[in-house]
């Protein structure tokens, strides 16, 4: 039983011990690669040094108590990119040791220094601004062209030769071609143009309809607000008296969907009692029938001492 407990007890040291020799073996070799690049970086030989600080900051710890140090590490790699004139390599090892290496010391505060100055002489821009919003920007690259984004809108570049394209639904398509240089900013607004665009509408954005078009393919005026009325619907095959009775055969009268058009309707006239026609053909019939009444007589009958003179 002993040995067992003695066996168990070498075996949780060693277990304990082993973690700890590890570590400190890590700082050691981390150190001494850090040494090899700093000569090589005085010496002038910024390839080895690059490759020696980049083991350094591998094999140091990720520790709290090694942070800075680690920051330290991509500086100096940092600064060996830039004498080889590499400075967008040099603007990312510096932007991983002021923002991502946790150090608040001046170490990181040197690298974000370093970082913005290289990003404001090297690093370029285009702000997008369209009237009307909401456009979406293609990047063209050969024969592909990659959404990128909307109106408005701003994006970072790296130097070189570009090709947009600028598209929105029922406006035509613009295209702009630059070339940037190292630092340049550069702010471009379009003012689209109605026109037809083949692509279909895929933006959220309210559209005015297009205007209603006449039987002979005129455009008709807007609808005034407040003015308007709904035309009334006819049913097919209905003798109607708004279109002379005809129902819907009136082809003059209807728009083919079963509508009437308000300007072709018959105006009403005045009500029947009103009109002269009417009291004319009244007195007509009254006089007709005086006269009738007037002209044939009527059976009479003589009676004499209550008795008829004539018997049926």
């Amino acid at each position: 039983m002993r040995h067992y407990l003695v066996i168990s007890a070498m075996c949780l040291g060693a277990l304990i011990m082993f973690p700890m020799q590890s570590h400190a073996d890590r700082v050691k070799q981390a150190t001494s690669w850090y040494l090899k690049g700093s000569g090589y970086l005085k010496a002038g030989q910024y390839s080895k040094a690059i490759s020696a600080l980049g083991r350094a900051y591998r094999l140091l710890p990720r520790h709290p108590h090694f942070n800075c140090h680690r920051a330290s590490f991509l500086n100096y790699q940092g600064q060996a990119y830039e004498r080889m004139k590499k400075p967008y390599a040099a603007m990312r090892v510096y932007y991983k040791a002021a923002y991502k290496s946790r150090c608040r010391k001046t170490h990181s505060t040197h690298a974000a220094r370093k970082y913005q100055r290289l990003y404001g002489r090297w690093m370029c821009s285009i702000s997008f601004t369209t009237t009307p919003p909401k456009a979406r920007i293609f990047k063209i690259v050969g024969s592909r062209d990659t959404q990128i984004g909307h109106t408005p809108m701003k994006k970072v570049f790296s130097p070189g030769t570009y090709k947009f394209k600028i598209r929105l639904y029922d406006h035509k398509t613009q295209y702009l071609n630059i070339k940037l240089r190292p630092g340049m900013h550069v702010k471009k607004v379009f003012t689209l143009v109605k026109g037809d665009d083949p692509v279909n509408r895929p933006e959220k954005v309210d559209v005015a309809p297009p205007p209603p078009m006449a039987a002979n393919g005129k455009k008709q005026p807007a609808p005034v607000a407040g003015l308007s009325k709904k035309p009334k619907r006819i049913a097919l095959g209905v003798n109607n008296s708004l279109n002379g009775g005809r129902g819907i055969g009136g082809a003059t009268e209807t728009d083919g969907v079963g509508l009437i058009d308000p300007s072709k309707r018959k105006k009403a006239g005045p009500p029947l009692y009103k009109q002269a026609w009417f009291w004319g053909v009244v007195g007509g019939v009254v006089v007709g029938a005086t006269v009738v009444a007037i002209v044939i007589p009527k059976e009479q009958q003589l009676t004499v001492n209550q008795t008829t003179l004539f018997n049926p």
